[in-house]
């Protein structure tokens, strides 16, 4: 007699199985899985959506720097360029040659005499 009402027990609970089944796909085309699904996910889904917003707006951000920084490259190496071609002019002009050039225009000579050193 046991076996039989093992043998029985068996049998109940295979159709159960089929109609987990059965409802299951049912409610796969219902939608009620997706809905069950965010109804107690709600929070962790709203978490990972800020969470992927930030990291866009991350990334919007270092793009922007990075292009502000590679401007500032830029004129920093034009600014350089100048600065020594300022130099280099500056240079040229500060040559007693081109001082004497330039006070002769003037009107002015040279001393040929060395200066004087005058004590106290």
């Amino acid at each position: 007699m046991a076996k039989e009402e093992n043998t029985y027990n068996l049998q109940k609970k295979e159709p159960k199985k089929k109609k987990k089944k059965r409802s299951l796909i049912l409610d796969l085309f219902l939608g009620r899985i997706i809905t069950n699904f965010f109804s107690r996910n709600i929070s962790i889904i709203f978490f990972a959506t800020i969470l992927i917003i930030i990291y866009i707006a991350n990334v919007y951000y270092t793009e922007k720097t990075i292009i502000k920084l590679k401007k500032i490259k830029r004129e920093n190496r034009e600014l350089k360029y100048k600065q020594i071609t300022y130099k280099t002019l500056l240079m040229h002009f500060d040559k007693q040659s081109e001082i004497q050039k330039k006070v002769k225009e003037t009107g002015l000579k040279e001393s040929v005499t060395p200066p004087i050193i005058i004590y106290k």
